[in-house]
């Protein structure tokens, strides 16, 4: 079969070590998963995450039609395992961030008025509902 590179594709752990695992696909074509395309957490263990026999899904880096090296990643298809897989910004409008700041601040006064309401509620019932034993 032909792999594309950026396709998915599926196997079975066949090796694993401190830096590398060995994923053979149905047809016998096997993928390298190089520690860096495993995990960007350094103290991640690729012998931890991909365990012998576990069917992952990965995507393919690099193929050759010779089986030579054959290279894949498993972190590109589970951003779970990034470390910020994707990027945000956050741009300023005509009034730069002012709008953005009033809501904001609206938004804590608005809880904190509903929190001092509520214990003042609480205060004018607790003695009410509070009983005695005689």
């Amino acid at each position: 079969m032909e792999y594309k590179t950026k396709e998915i594709a599926e196997g079975k752990i066949t090796r694993t070590g401190k830096k590398f695992a060995v994923v053979e696909t149905d047809d016998q074509v096997s993928f390298i998963i190089n520690k860096q395309e495993v995990s960007d957490f350094p103290k991640t263990r690729v012998y931890e995450v991909l365990k012998l026999n576990d069917r992952i899904n990965f995507v393919v880096l690099k193929y050759s039609d010779d089986n030579s090296y054959n290279y894949a990643s498993f972190k590109r298809n589970h951003p779970s395992f990034m470390n910020g897989p994707f990027t945000y910004s956050l741009k300023s409008t005509e009034k730069g961030f002012r709008n953005l700041y009033s809501h904001t601040i609206s938004f804590i006064e608005k809880l904190n008025l509903n929190s001092k309401n509520e214990q003042q509620i609480r205060n004018k019932t607790h003695f009410k509902n509070f009983k005695t034993n005689k």
